[in-house]
């Protein structure tokens, strides 16, 4: 004779079946942000190179934008040299962009936008006295040129503890925030190559 099921004997079955779940919740997370971070990290690298061939193109010169932070005007001048041209500009851990300096706003590509920074040390700055130069650096496996959103607020960090970023000679590395010394000085940025300082640029 079959015994049916107790109350109590399916409540004990349905408490351990959300304690698995919950245990597995945090797994699935890891797992599916370690995916995230990989193919964020396939876009550094596609940027990275773009940019190296970009630069190639462009002789001595940087790419210009009219602010240190419109990264959106960067992403319009390395379209040419990218594939699938929107997805290549979305980091997959970033929910969306809501900073107007990532987005175009020039004809045809109005609309699109970037979840990566430039730096801003890397590129010259039109209506200032910042002209920046290729023979300024020295080093372009240390020169830090894309990288994720490394200085938004903890909470909308692509990716928590650190950054993909691309260097000039087109290689890509994960870097703690830390490491990246974001908040503090400016000297990862200026790494690899000689700069003067933007913001005393600026306020000439």
């Amino acid at each position: 004779m079959k015994r049916a099921f107790t109350l109590i004997e399916l409540l004990v079955v349905i408490a351990l079946i959300a304690i698995l779940i919950a245990l597995l919740f945090p797994a699935i997370a890891m797992v599916e942000e370690r995916a995230n971070r990989t193919k964020c990290m396939s876009n550094v690298k596609q940027l990275a190179a773009a940019a190296v061939q970009q630069m190639a193109d462009l002789g001595d010169d940087f790419p210009t934008r009219s602010a240190p932070h419109n990264y959106g005007e960067v992403a319009e001048l390395m379209m040419p040299y990218v594939k699938f041209v929107k997805e290549v500009f979305d980091c997959p851990s970033n929910p969306g962009n809501d900073d107007g300096g990532g987005f175009v706003f020039s004809m045809p590509n109005y609309g699109t936008s970037t979840d990566y920074e430039f730096n801003g040390f890397l590129g010259q700055i039109a209506g200032y006295s910042v002209i920046r130069k290729q023979n300024m650096v020295t080093d372009a496996s240390q020169a830090a040129y894309v990288y994720d959103t490394p200085y938004d607020s903890d909470e909308r960090r692509a990716h928590k503890g650190g950054a993909n970023v691309g260097f000039l000679d087109g290689h890509v590395a994960w870097m703690e925030h830390d490491e990246m010394q974001i908040g503090t000085t400016n000297e990862f940025f200026r790494r690899g190559h000689a700069v003067d300082d933007i913001e005393e640029a600026m306020g000439n």
